[in-house]
């Protein structure tokens, strides 16, 4: 019991921060309780993909400087990509039903798949997270307390969110859109400069 309640807690650890990931699972719920949890589930997707390779010691090359920095490379490219088409989009969203199903879940769930899975800070996070589930009592129910940690946060959000989203005027939810843009274009800025300035 004792090592669940401490998967739960760093998975809730994982999963709250302000980033760009969550960012995006609120911009993605306020179109939609679907859309904002497909996001989330295909970033914790890549999320299990690495915490069940790490745990199996299956990912060790991703300790080499060259290969954090490819990643670091593709990771900040696809961030930019995200912030330009997120900054484009904010002038032709729409509150109503029928812009909503326009919206594509399989595409948000592969956003959620590549924001994590080609992030080497991810990797490297989930590195340190399957040595601290090794020295656990039970490393099965720890990795069940991450797992629970993370889903509970992120469709406690998307809940939030997407409920709130009819309170939430036109120009409003333009201006979040605007505003998640830039901050994860600041993201994409800082994983440049943590990448190829200050290294890892």
């Amino acid at each position: 019991m004792d090592s669940f309640i401490q998967g739960l807690m760093l998975g809730y650890g994982v999963a709250l921060p302000i980033g760009p990931l969550m960012i995006l699972i609120m911009q993605y719920a306020l179109r939609g309780f679907k859309f904002g949890l497909s996001l989330g589930l295909g970033a914790m997707s890549a999320d299990l993909i690495f915490f069940t390779l790490l745990s199996f010691g299956l990912l060790g090359f991703v300790k080499n400087e060259l290969v954090l920095k490819i990643l670091g490379g593709f990771g900040a490219g696809f961030m930019l990509y995200l912030a330009f088409s997120i900054f484009k989009s904010a002038t032709k969203i729409s509150l109503n039903s029928t812009q909503k199903g326009k919206e594509n879940i399989i595409k948000c769930f592969i956003k959620g798949f590549l924001l994590n899975g080609i992030n080497p800070f991810v990797l490297i996070f989930w590195l340190s997270v399957s040595s601290f589930v090794a020295t656990t009592k039970s490393a099965v129910f720890a990795m069940f307390g991450v797992i629970l940690g993370i889903f509970s946060t992120i469709f406690f959000v998307v809940l939030v969110v997407s409920r709130l989203g009819h309170t939430i005027s036109l120009r409003t939810a333009r201006l979040i859109t605007q505003g998640s843009a830039f901050l994860i274009l600041a993201f994409a800025l800082i994983m440049i400069y943590n990448t190829f300035i200050k290294g890892f």
